[in-house]
């Protein structure tokens, strides 16, 4: 049987059916997905396995997974032929990926087919350049120039490599870019290619030199507006042979820019205006021949100027002419007589009025007043208008219909005055704007010349330091393009210069070029490995979470922020790649970011907390006891202690949500500069009070020098005895003042102290035997005192010590009496007696209660 055969191997191939019969299972079962799963197991080394399934196999699935499979080159081409063109698919790109290779060194009759399969420029290159059969390289360029999209570093390495010149020569065209062709010039192997290269290079340098469309029709817009300026100048003259003959010329002129643009509504208004122009020169020139013909007739008709009638028909002929050289020359055919007044030449000629004669009043004919209002209200409007050009051409349609309003009356009717007062301002506010807009476009034009005078300074600079050119270089682009548009009559020759300068560096920067982008194909590994580490952070099995997700994202932007710049075909897929990535991990983080901000809101109230408390401790400023009291620094340092306090506990509670952190760290800040400038002005005021002391505590030095001397005289028997009793009440004062005043500043409490202890160290000196029996003395009456304390102890233990009274009495007594004790034994002896006298004052409370 057929199986039989096939399954030697049991369990391999197939499944043995009970006691060897076989069961048709695994690659020849009926069901396609059980084939297809055994297709999966089989081994790489079954090729032909893989060729007849690929070939005869009844299901398309099995077919297609099998051709996969195959790897062998012969039985890869064997399926070209395949009536499947998926198959035929298959194969065409298993053999792509060894074919590149081998076309390098096959003939064409050995390679044809291989050819046709390979669709990569790089393989197709190096067999133009390096395969020794003339007919498969010709064969090779012909499919490479052929492809949809050749490789631009493949149709290089021809350019450049190509000695003969004859595939270079048809590479040459499809570079297209200036970079390209600066590559060929300098480095190619044909002298006739770089020629070739340098001449495409002067067309695309040409070309870029010629304005664009947009360009173009800004600069037909501006000469034909120009156009139209003149025309309306020119419509005016009365020189009718040279008016005729510029007028069409501009008309031609303007005809050819109407033509090329007869949809752009700027141009078409401009050709109207130019039309209008034309048609007012010639309904001038027409009503000037008319006025000659007038004159010329009324001059052969030999009138009689004498009469008033003929006088005022030759003034009015003289008025209808269009110039004064005319008037003048006709009133010097036609003269007046001598005694007929004349009006000058250079004035409207008027009828001659008889003195007897008054002067007609003009002739009132009947118009639309509310129209003539309503125009010369919509006229004044006009010059609040910003765009002269749009209110000028308005101008003219108010123009027409007050014309139309106004026909019929007299050139001299005051009614047209208002309008033509408007008109009048407008054209010298148009005026002033042109002025105003030209002083503008020349301070461009001197900007654009500083940055022209910039960039070809960086020219000779480029080599040396090309990145802080190319730096520059952009900085002046982007200056240049915010200048803004300038008239050509303003810019001269300073934007070919601009561009020759570009293309200068441009030449000069083409290495540094190629260099860079070397170094940014460099990066593409360390970014491609960056966005690998992106997605492993949420890819499965991915152990990290919470903080030390996120301290991984972020290290990964560092990183990302330290890489170099990408090459621009890349850096938009590798961006978007890494970006992905790193948004998937935030996208996993935000439960941790939910979780995270319920705690921060949690830590709101905390610090809340912290802040009320440090407000009262800031407010309590208030003085405790006496200013500079033990009392008072007690509560100095109390507060102190608490706000540093405070500060450990801020800074030891969790974050709070970002919207109310800074809210809070102001509040904060606040109330501890407002403590630490409380501290500061408290310590001036320390320092001032200080400084104070120190006068006062040198005046009580004196007066110990002072004792000092008048107990040295004393000694010497200069003073009288019972001087040195005084010099010991001056010490005893002296020392009671001292305590009295305040601290000192550092720097003089030293000086201070040292004085203090040599003055009190001679004075005792001095007074030796004086303050041994004042020490003999308080020690008696400390002994005393003792006494005194041991008699009212004793009282103290009696059943009834209040029936003692009268002896309570005269202890007490006796105490005021005893004179100083030590100081030394002062405190206790005194605190001893309260405590006594507290206790039989208690007693007596109890027995009277």
């Amino acid at each position: 049987m057929r199986h039989a055969a096939v399954h030697t191997r049991p369990g391999r191939y197939g499944i043995m059916g009970f006691f060897g019969f076989g069961k048709a299972r695994g690659i020849h079962s009926a069901s396609a997905a059980e084939r297809l799963q055994a297709l999966g197991r089989l081994p790489t080394s079954e090729q032909r396995q893989f060729l007849k399934l690929a070939q005869g196999d009844s299901d398309a699935q099995v077919r297609l997974a099998a051709a996969r499979r195959l790897r062998e080159q012969a039985l890869l081409e064997s399926l070209l032929t395949h009536a499947d063109t998926d198959i035929v698919a298959i194969a065409r790109q298993g053999l792509a990926a060894d074919a590149g290779r081998r076309i390098k060194t096959l003939s064409l009759a050995q390679g044809h087919k291989l050819l046709e399969l390979v669709d990569d420029s790089g393989p197709l290159a190096e067999a133009v350049l390096h395969n020794q059969d003339p007919a498969m390289r010709s064969a090779a360029a012909q499919r490479l120039f052929a492809l949809p999209q050749p490789g631009i570093q493949a149709l290089l390495n021809i350019a450049i490599g190509d000695s003969s010149g004859t595939f270079a020569q048809q590479a040459l065209p499809l570079l297209t870019t200036r970079s390209q062709l600066k590559q060929v010039i300098k480095r190619a192997a044909s002298a006739s290619v770089k020629a070739a290269a340098e001449a495409q290079l002067d067309d695309i340098r040409e070309k870029a030199a010629q304005p664009s469309a947009l360009q173009l029709r800004r600069q037909r817009r501006h000469d034909i507006a120009a156009m139209a300026e003149e025309a309306g100048v020119v419509a005016l003259r009365h020189d009718w042979q040279e008016g005729s003959q510029r007028l069409g010329t501009l008309v031609e002129e303007a005809q050819a820019i109407y033509d090329a643009e007869n949809d752009d509504e700027e141009i078409l208004a401009a050709w109207q205006r130019i039309q209008r122009a034309q048609e007012l020169f010639a309904r001038r020139r027409s009503e000037a021949r008319e006025a000659h013909e007038a004159l010329q007739a009324f001059a052969e008709g030999q009138p009689d100027l004498q009469q008033s009638a003929q006088r005022a028909q030759r003034d009015e002929l003289l008025a209808a002419l269009a110039s004064d050289d005319e008037r003048q020359q006709w009133a010097a055919r036609l003269p007046l007589p001598a005694a007929a007044p004349q009006a000058p030449v250079d004035q409207e000629p008027q009828a001659a009025i008889s003195p007897k004669e008054e002067a007609p009043a003009l002739e009132q004919v009947a118009i639309d007043d509310d129209a003539l209002a309503q125009l010369e209200k919509e006229a004044e409007a006009l010059l609040e208008w910003e765009d002269h050009r749009l209110a000028g051409q308005h101008f003219q349609k108010l123009h027409k219909q007050w014309m139309q309003v106004l026909a019929g009356t007299h050139k001299d009717d005051p009614r047209r005055q208002p309008f033509l007062d408007t008109w009048g301002q407008f054209k010298q506010q148009r005026r002033e704007h042109r002025e105003h807009r030209d002083a503008q476009q020349q301070e461009r034009a001197q900007d654009m010349a500083t940055v022209v005078a910039a960039l070809e300074a960086l020219v000779d600079q480029a080599a040396a330091e090309p990145a802080r050119v190319q730096e520059e270089r952009r900085a002046l682009a982007a200056r240049w393009k915010a200048i803004g548009n300038v008239a050509p009559r303003f810019l001269g020759d300073l934007r070919k210069r601009f561009r020759a300068a570009e293309a200068a560096i441009d030449d000069a920067l083409a290495s540094w070029y190629q260099e860079r982008d070397w170094e940014r194909f460099a990066q593409v590994p360390a970014a491609e490995e960056l966005c690998g580490e992106a997605e492993a952070l949420t890819a499965e099995g991915s152990a990290l979470a919470g903080e030390e997700l996120l301290q991984a994202v972020r290290n990964l932007q560092q990183r990302w922020k330290g890489l170099g710049q990408l090459p621009r075909s890349q850096n938009d897929a590798l961006w978007g790649r890494f970006k992905a990535g790193v948004d998937a991990a935030f996208a996993a983080l935000q439960p941790w970011f939910d979780q995270r901000d319920a705690e921060r809101a949690g830590n709101v109230a905390e610090r809340q907390h912290l802040i009320d408390k440090l407000t009262v401790v800031v407010e309590d400023d208030g003085v405790q006891g006496l200013t500079g009291s033990q009392a008072d620094r007690d509560h100095e340092r109390r507060r102190q202690e608490q706000v540093n306090e405070l500060q450990q506990q801020w800074k030891e509670a969790g974050p709070v949500p970002r919207e109310q952190r800074r809210d809070m760290d102001r509040a904060w800040k606040a109330l501890l500069d407002r403590w630490y400038a409380g501290r500061r002005r408290q310590r001036a005021q320390e320092e001032a009070e200080q400084a104070e002391n120190v006068p006062h505590k040198e005046a009580i030095l004196q007066q110990l020098r002072d004792a000092l001397r008048d107990a040295e005289a004393a000694q010497q028997g200069l003073l009288p005895g019972k001087t040195l009793d005084d010099v010991v009440q001056r010490l005893r004062q002296a020392r009671r003042d001292w305590r009295s005043i305040g601290f000192v500043p550092k720097a003089d409490l030293q000086r201070l102290r040292e004085e203090w202890d040599s003055l009190n160290e001679k004075l005792e000196e001095a007074c030796a035997d004086r303050l041994a029996a004042e020490a003999e003395a308080e020690a008696a009456n400390a002994t005393a005192k003792e006494g005194i304390c041991a008699e009212l102890a004793q009282l103290l233990e009696e059943e009834r010590p209040d029936w003692f009274r009268d002896e309570v009495g005269n202890l007490r007594r006796a105490w005021q009496e005893v004179g100083r004790v030590p100081r030394a034994q002062f405190k206790a002896l005194e605190q001893r007696w309260r405590e006594l006298n507290d206790r039989y004052e208690e007693h007596c409370r109890r027995v009277e209660a």
